[in-house]
């Protein structure tokens, strides 16, 4: 579910998605959900869109990162990944710009928890900065070192805790769907 969702919401009726390979954007007007106008950008989470992030960077002050809480483990990757370029993004990080995991879905019995969620992309960024970590002192005899570590309070080859990142994480569930999708708006409120 496409955080263009959220602002259906805002319609006060959902509308039909189609899976689309390119952004969204809209304004929200100020009114009941916030005292400001509010541009938002949708980018598809696909690898090879997200490039297409760096068009909006300059401009962001907060980002949104929906997770499917059903589907967790076939996503897990991507996300955490997602979140590494996120983490190591100069401009974003310059700006300290932050970042919101919405756990879609979690209204569903078979769901990870917010908790859960975290603990799974924690141990998947972990395992990716290891790997980086590794190729680097092998490509550069440790010439170079890891560039989360740098850039947040994690030292390299230390665990990696989202507390640790060098923008401010913030987790919440959410169910787009039944309409419970007040943390989403409170962040966007806030940014």
């Amino acid at each position: 579910v496409r955080l263009v969702r959220v602002v259906q919401l805002r319609e006060g009726r959902l509308l039909p998605t189609v899976t689309s390979m390119t952004e969204n954007a809209c304004v929200m007007e100020p009114g009941s959900l916030h005292a400001k106008q509010v541009r938002l950008v949708d980018l598809a989470g696909h690898p090879r869109l997200r490039s297409r992030r760096e068009k909006y960077t300059a401009s962001a002050k907060g980002i949104v990162v929906m997770v499917d809480a059903v589907d967790l483990l076939p996503n897990v990757n991507g996300t955490s990944e997602l979140l590494l370029e996120l983490f190591t993004d100069p401009v974003l990080m310059r700006k300290r710009v932050p970042v919101l995991v919405a756990c879609n879905k979690t209204d569903r019995i078979t769901a990870y928890s917010e908790a859960q969620v975290q603990k799974r992309l924690e141990r998947e960024i972990q395992q990716l900065r290891s790997t980086r970590e590794a190729l680097t002192d092998t490509a550069e005899k440790g010439a170079k070192s890891d560039s989360l570590a740098t850039k947040s309070k994690t030292k390299a080859g230390s665990t990696f805790k989202m507390d640790d990142a060098p923008l401010q994480v913030q987790f919440c569930e959410v169910s787009v769907l039944n309409d419970k999708v007040a943390p989403i708006r409170e962040f966007i409120e806030t940014c």
